[in-house]
């Protein structure tokens, strides 16, 4: 982010995030070519997270307690 402007991105699956027992991932960010402030890709920099994601209506999960989430 350049203060509230976007200027890296990333695109990625939805299934690699579909599980409660998810570890931290590092993602490689790609430069938003429209804003051009960032001039290469491997200069738009790296984000690790770690996220899960379950589908509407299936049984919920408390993600705040889950072994892998926990601080």
């Amino acid at each position: 982010m350049d203060d509230d402007q976007p200027i890296s991105w990333w695109k990625g699956k939805l299934a690699d995030f579909d599980t409660v027992e998810s570890k931290f991932k590092w993602l490689q960010l790609k430069a938003d070519r429209a804003v051009d402030e960032v001039s290469d890709d491997y200069k738009a920099g790296m984000v690790s997270v770690k996220m899960g994601v379950k589908k509407k209506g299936f049984e919920a999960v408390d993600f705040v307690n889950a072994y892998n989430f926990k601080q």
